[in-house]
Order: structure tokens, then sequence, then C-alpha cells
């Protein structure tokens, strides 16, 4: 997705920056180039939920610049990022006078709607070690779909932000952890999360 036109300048941020907090009033679209983001959500009593992850293409601040809402989420680099910043007024000058624009927005949006609707059902019908092997599939190598590799990932979640994203306690994901450890699947090796066989990760996660 393609807004150098109407953008400004590009900007690299550090992991643990605060891009914006929930309940602020957005002046920018934000375009994560290149990078991971967390979006989290703090209830009243101050417990803090991981809702989900965006990366490289993702636009952030789409719904709340359109619905002139506050931002339901915070916003918190979690690599290095570089995310080039698009002016609101711009962005919404952009979607309703380009066709292209507005088609790009519309299909973003849809897509959103989606990914929440099957996030929601596996929520419900998947197996908690289901989700926490989709989750660590998500970070392996593009190459290693087609044969046996080993790699190691070093996350960038702390155990209760992953335990949260996958809607379950610290300590059940530290349960699942350990029969993963205990079958090979995964090792830990000083603060690295090894994967022995790659295909053998994809494999367990497709049953």
């Amino acid at each position: 997705m393609t807004w150098a036109p109407v953008a400004c300048a590009r900007q690299v941020y550090p992991a643990g920056v605060e891009l914006y907090s929930q309940g602020d009033r957005l002046s920018d679209v934000l375009l994560i180039e290149e990078g991971l983001v967390k979006m989290a959500r703090t209830s009243a009593s101050g417990r803090q939920i991981t809702l989900r992850l965006r990366g490289r293409g993702h636009l952030l601040g789409v719904a709340a610049i359109i619905s002139n809402e506050p931002a339901p989420t915070d916003a918190v680099t979690l690599t290095r990022c570089q995310v080039r910043r698009i002016f609101g007024e711009q962005f919404l000058n952009a979607v309703r006078t380009n066709a292209e624009r507005s088609w790009q927005v519309h299909r973003l949006l849809a897509r959103e709607e989606c990914d929440l609707t099957l996030r929601a059902a596996e929520l419900g019908y998947e197996s908690s070690r289901w989700r926490l092997e989709e989750f660590l599939s998500s970070f392996l190598p593009k190459h290693t779909n087609g044969g046996v590799s080993a790699c190691r990932i070093a996350l960038p979640l702390k155990r209760y932000e992953i335990a949260s994203l996958l809607g379950i306690t610290p300590e059940h994901l530290s349960r699942i952890f350990h029969r993963l450890e205990q079958e090979g699947v995964v090792l830990m090796r000083k603060g690295w999360l090894v994967i022995p066989d790659c295909h053998k990760l994809i494999s367990s996660h497709s049953e």
C-alpha cells in the first residue's frame, strides 16, 4: 500500500515506544514500513490485554480517524520500527476524493473485520496449544514451509503478553511450553526460543 504522495517523512523508533495511547484523539494515521507493533487495551482496574500484533504494511489509527473517536488501544513498538505518518486531514481527503485510496481503506477495514471474527472463533473452538503453535509459526522464516530446518526466535513479547494474546493464563502458557519442550518441538536456550525442526512445529500445528 503506497501513500507517499500524502505522507509525512518517515520516522524510526526503537522498541518500547508508545506511538499513541488508548483514549488519544489521533491526528495521524501510521503506516508501518518495518517492524512489529503491539496493540493493547487497559481496563479500568489496570489490567492490560494484548489484542493483536501489527507489522509491515499495516495502517494504524484508521478507524479512529474516520470515526472521529478516541483510539481504543495503545500502540507500542515491539521491535525497531520505521513508520510513515500520514496527516489525518490528508488521509481523509484522499479517502473522500480518490477512488483507489478509498477502495484500499475499505479492503483494509474488511480484512480487520475478518481477522477479528476468526480470532473470536479460534478462542472458542481451537485448543490453547493450537493457538500457541499458530503464534509461534508466524515467526518462522518463510523458506521453512517447504522443508525441514532449525531456527531460533527472539520473541518480542513477554510471557504474560503472549498469554493475554492467546486468551489463557500465564500459568497455563507455561504448562504448554513445558509439554512442547518435553516433545522436542521447542527448546529454550539463553533467552532464545529454539525450533529444532520447523517442519515438526508446522506438522504438529496442522494436525
